[in-house]
């Protein structure tokens, strides 16, 4: 009997050596190694403080506790959200700015924008009220200066809120 030529023996010793390779990574793909430790924590960005109260449309203002112009309430927020909802959460506060739009979209509440200017792409807040904002609202036009005075209730879908609010000039 002759041996096959010397080529083909180390043809078949190189795909054997390959097919081997391709099992032993298959199998390490596969397999699972058990870890009991806890997953690590995920990042979740800033932490929004439980409100202490639950805030509503009826929720009495109070006295004001807080004034602020809209540059500054942005800027407070775009340096650390976490201490200014510490400072502003839950509380009265008079926002100073530019109305830039009236939103009368929903048949209960209206939403007054306040920006720093028109057409700012900055963080606006929002200040939604009944009835009366809206009849307040309605004697201004879009671009004029506005102070609307509410509850701040935080960030809510890049913009900060306020509700139960009331123009006061």
């Amino acid at each position: 009997m002759t041996s096959p030529p010397r080529s083909s023996t180390r043809l078949w010793f190189v795909l054997g050596l390959v097919f081997a390779a391709a099992l032993a990574a298959g199998a390490f793909l596969f397999v699972t190694k058990k870890d009991d430790s806890p997953p690590p924590p995920r990042d979740r960005g800033p932490a929004t403080p439980t409100p202490a109260a639950k805030i509503g449309m009826d929720t009495p203002l109070g006295e004001t506790d807080v004034r602020v112009d809209i540059a500054r309430l942005i800027s407070e927020f775009l340096a650390d959200e976490n201490a200014a909802n510490e400072r502003y959460i839950n509380k009265t506060i008079e926002v100073s700015g530019v109305m830039a739009a009236v939103d009368r979209s929903d048949p209960e509440i209206v939403t007054v924008v306040v920006a720093k200017q028109l057409g700012s792409k900055e963080v606006p807040c929002a200040c939604q009220g009944k009835k009366a904002l809206e009849q307040a609202a309605a004697g201004r036009a879009e671009g004029q200066p506005v102070t609307v005075r509410g509850k701040f209730v935080g960030q809510v879908m890049m913009k900060m809120v306020l509700l139960n609010c009331e123009i006061v000039r």
